[in-house]
């Protein structure tokens, strides 16, 4: 498959990868916003990798019309997702001088990933064979 059929197919998926990119290396402010509390930046890495798995998992179920997706693709997009998270936290050590690689913000993007996988697998997948008469 051709990276740009790669991109017609994931288009969504490849537009919040390359978000989570811009957002992962790019060099932090130096002054914080006024909103913060303590570990928003765990908040954060939850909602972006639960988010993707959200996204990747609403462009599975739409590809796969005919026979329906399967466990396996969004067990491999987890794969995906935990992958990507990972080598975030190393390339933000390696790559810039404000951000540092933190297991628990490695964590925050697991266990994000695991509640999109949760909630693509037994919600959204459901109702999305609901939707199109499979069962």
């Amino acid at each position: 498959m051709s990276i740009i059929v790669f991109f017609k197919k994931y288009g969504a998926t490849c537009l919040v990868i390359i978000a989570i990119l811009y957002l992962s290396l790019n060099e932090s402010p130096v002054d914080a916003p006024p909103f913060t509390f303590p570990y928003i930046d765990k908040v954060v890495h939850f909602c972006m990798y639960s988010g993707l798995l959200f996204v990747f998992g609403v462009d599975i179920c739409r590809l796969a019309l005919s026979a329906g997706p399967t466990y396996r693709l969004f067990g491999m997009a987890w794969w995906i997702a935990v992958i990507l998270g990972g080598t975030m936290e190393l390339a933000q050590a390696a790559f810039t001088e404000s951000r540092t690689a933190d297991w628990f913000d490695f964590l925050a993007n697991v266990i994000g990933a695991s509640v999109g996988y949760g909630f693509v697998r037994y919600l959204l997948r459901p109702f999305w064979m609901a939707k199109v008469g499979k069962k």
